[in-house]
């Protein structure tokens, strides 16, 4: 998890320190938001794991054992829960700060080149924001 978070922040940091017409004072909210998000998005994922993880501690998984198939129902379904309600706190407000930056950028383009080039740039960044994205969203995933 904390690989996935860690590319999250990368990629966050790098959209705040690269985009100029952004005020300071919204860059430093956007930060504090995502800090305090990640904070408690990190504590309740890792009491869960750690519930889990007391259970198989006092008792050896067997697949056959109902006691077990329920436990390790009781794990992944709060999990997933648990992931799916802050997917959304996640994604909306990156994409809100990336649509409105795009639109300023091929606003202020200076020629149609320079428009062209900016909304070719979108690909990577889209390509990089939905790995990311994906990769978030299977943090509770069921197998």
């Amino acid at each position: 998890m904390e690989g996935i978070l860690f590319f999250f922040i990368l990629f966050l940091a790098a959209l705040l320190i690269f985009i100029k017409h952004i005020k300071w004072w919204i860059k430093l909210f956007v930060a504090l938001y995502y800090g305090i998000l990640i904070y408690f998005f990190s504590k309740g994922y890792k009491k869960i794991q750690d519930d889990y993880e007391l259970y198989r501690s006092k008792n050896e998984y067997n697949p056959n054992d109902p006691a077990d198939v329920k436990a390790l129902e009781n794990y992944w379904d709060p999990l997933a829960d648990y992931a799916g309600n802050f997917e959304v706190f996640f994604h909306l407000p990156v994409l809100i700060l990336l649509t409105f930056s795009y639109y300023k950028w091929i606003k202020n383009g200076k020629n149609k080149t320079q428009r062209i080039l900016i909304v070719l740039s979108l690909i990577p960044v889209s390509l990089i924001y939905l790995w990311i994205a994906i990769l978030i969203g299977m943090l509770g995933y069921q197998p």
